[in-house]
């Protein structure tokens, strides 16, 4: 029998849509990814031609996010178990 995950996975990408697959694990695994403090402060936005849009709440914390960029895309793509991600871009809204 077929996994849900696959069966989706496989719908998506027939669709052209397989993003959104990739964008719903990496919201629903953000705080494993990031960890708490980073994960309370922001959150994964979209994911784009390969780029993670990650919306941060506080502008203190973006510009930690633009240093730590290389770790996060990692463990994105760790989480992914694809090199999905090759870049990150960041914005503020404070929700």
């Amino acid at each position: 029998m077929e996994r849900i995950d696959s069966i989706i996975k496989r719908v998506l990408k027939n669709s052209g849509k397989e993003f959104l697959f990739y964008e719903g694990i990496v919201k629903n695994r953000w705080k494993d990814i990031v960890g708490d403090f980073i994960a309370v402060n922001s959150a994964p936005d979209r994911i784009s031609n390969n780029v993670l849009y990650i919306r941060c709440f506080n502008s203190a914390l973006k510009q930690e996010l633009f240093f730590l960029k290389k770790k996060i895309i990692k463990n994105v793509n760790s989480a992914l178990s694809n090199e999905l991600i090759e870049d990150i871009k960041l914005f503020y809204n404070n929700r």
